[in-house]
């Protein structure tokens, strides 16, 4: 690609960026922090125009999500047994925990709490869902099996790579979204104690995970989790034994396979050990200090050796003939790259920045181009749908950490998720379902993108056609509403989802949900509706839920900010 087309094409999208004033501001969490007047202010017409657009997207996501967690419902649920499942090349239909449980259900979880929260409830689809697995699967050492529906028997125990992966993309991404007060969470703890407990007894989570690079980076990702929601010294003392054993051993064999692993199921060791570092630097610990240097040698290699140097994207490189020959990246780009942003942040320094915002900007350059781009095996690589999710995802979780979102960046995104059909299935009863693996990454994918949309806000309850667009403009949050049938139901803004009171999830990480404007409980925030006279409510209430009352075909337009004057801390 010349390098004289990409840096026109740049050029024209930063105009436009400047044109459009103060529409593109990068995407940062709202506060208190950020006081202002009562907001009457004239709202740009490009912010409204851009808001209108984005909800109309908002709404087509949601309503995908909608119809995709209903299918799975109607075709993949078993009313007998309250679980879940799919049938894959025509093997017995079961319930395991590295796809079905892991990939689909915390998936079709995750699209309830945005569309359907009714299925969560106690008694609702889902959480029956969660109790059935553990009376049906639960065996007498504390780890759950695989339940085959035919034999209506459990007929073996879950690996430990398959519990790994039930923890990180499932249990921990529910609890990170619904928060701790609900049986969840109290099944992700008692099924860690419980995998602690057997894999002491049986030498230790090295030898249970085998070394694999994926079931210790997930272990490794989970732990210092849950040691931050958790407040458990258990939890990081087992995590610190996988840190000890790969960064403290300079001749550690899986971390030289896992300084060449970039695709997904493999790369998960390296931002497993960032993660820990981050909170090793939260608590201020000697190890900390230990695991820094070993930590920036292995960052610093893989930049030298797998970093291409056209995209800056990571890669393995193959030699042939005496000529090094570069393999397309991974569509899961940006899940390494979530360990540089980890380190600058626990460090507090900008050591990666250039690293990691070369390959954004290259993506975002050159995306016009993705057919060359592809062909060329310069663009991640697309083999099915899944991939254009976890290239969203890694997209949309950088640029939000590294605060450069802006209207180049969300047009990427778009671009992206209409690249598989996700949106736009307005003749398809069940959205994008198709009874496959790849549907939670699509249901996760579409709430995301609701979410970027509207910076965090939903409706509730849903109704198809409710549109939610919003855009930063100054130190407000506008918003536009509206919808073609009469609809009645209340605006629920974010909480603080990422801090808790051992310290805070402040970092990249797979699987996160983005936080955008974020109502601080105890805070008091100015909400104007049609540019009539401020209104001042707390951050709870916008939490619990604004009232709205929609016409038909008629716009409401809303500016919510931090209130001058905050309450005395």
């Amino acid at each position: 690609m010349q390098r004289s087309v990409s840096a026109l094409i740049r050029l024209l999208s930063i105009l436009s960026v400047l044109a459009s004033v103060a529409l593109l501001a990068p995407s940062r969490v709202w506060s208190a922090d950020n006081p202002g007047d009562a907001g009457d202010k004239a709202i740009p017409d490009a912010v409204r125009k851009e808001c209108l657009k984005r909800g109309k997207i908002y709404a087509d996501c949601a309503t995908n999500a909608r119809r995709l967690l209903q299918g799975w419902l109607d075709k993949n649920y078993d009313a007998k047994t309250h679980l879940t499942y799919w049938i894959r090349n025509k093997n017995r239909p079961r319930w395991d925990y590295h796809d079905v449980a892991a990939d689909s259900y915390s998936s079709l979880v995750l699209m309830a709490r945005y569309v359907a929260p009714e299925c969560n409830e106690p008694g609702g689809p889902l959480h029956e869902t969660l109790l059935a697995s553990q009376k049906l699967c639960t065996l007498p050492n504390g780890l759950p099996g695989l339940y085959y529906f035919d034999t209506g028997k459990v007929e073996s125990e879950a690996t430990y790579l398959a519990l790994s992966e039930w923890l990180r993309d499932g249990l921990i991404r529910i609890v990170e979204n619904l928060g701790t007060d609900n049986a969840w969470y109290d099944e992700m703890c008692r099924l860690t104690d419980a995998m602690i407990v057997v894999a002491h007894q049986r030498g230790g989570l090295m030898k249970q995970c085998h070394g694999n690079t994926e079931a210790l980076g997930n272990m490794a990702q989970s732990l210092a989790r849950m040691y931050i929601m958790s407040g458990n010294r258990r939890y990081l003392k087992a995590a610190e034994r996988i840190g000890d054993a790969l960064l403290l051993d300079p001749d550690s064999e899986v971390l030289k396979t896992a300084q060449r692993r970039f695709v997904d199921h493999g790369c998960e060791t390296i931002p497993g050990l960032t993660e820990l570092f981050a909170v090793e630097c939260q608590l201020k610990t000697k190890r900390a200090t230990a695991y820094r240097k070993p930590l920036t040698k292995l960052l610093d290699h893989v930049l030298q050796a797998s970093a291409r140097p056209e995209t800056g994207l990571l890669c393995e490189p193959k030699q042939i003939d005496g000529k090094t020959v570069w393999q397309a990246p991974p569509h899961t780009w940006g899940y390494v790259f979530f360990a540089y942003e980890n380190y600058d942040r626990a460090t507090g320094s900008d050591r990666y920045l250039k690293a990691l915002e070369k390959p954004i900007h290259w993506l975002l350059d050159n995306y016009p181009n993705y057919e060359q781009c592809k062909q060329a095996e310069l663009w991640p690589k697309v083999t099915n749908r899944n991939c254009w999710d976890d290239s969203h995802e890694s997209m949309v979780i950088l640029t939000n950490r590294l605060g450069i979102f802006d209207q180049q960046v969300f047009d990427w995104l778009d671009w992206a998720i209409l690249r598989d059909n996700q949106r736009r299935n307005d003749n398809n009863k069940y959205g994008p379902y198709r009874n496959a693996h790849n549907d939670g990454g699509a249901g996760r994918c579409l709430c995301t993108h609701m979410m970027v949309c509207s910076r965090g806000v939903r409706n509730l309850p849903f109704q198809d056609g409710v549109c939610v667009g919003a855009m930063p403009s100054g130190d407000r949050l506008v918003l536009t509403i509206e919808s073609d049938k009469p609809y009645q139901g209340k605006l629920c803004f974010d909480r603080p989802r990422c801090a808790y009171p051992t310290g805070t999830l402040d970092w990249a990480r797979v699987n996160e949900m983005p936080t955008w404007f974020v109502a601080q409980p105890d805070h008091k925030y100015t909400v104007t509706v049609d540019g009539s006279q401020p209104k001042t409510v707390s951050g709870k209430d916008l939490i619990d839920g604004l009232p709205i009352t929609l016409k038909p075909d008629k716009t409401q337009t809303l500016c919510v900010q931090p209130a001058a004057k905050q309450p005395k801390s």
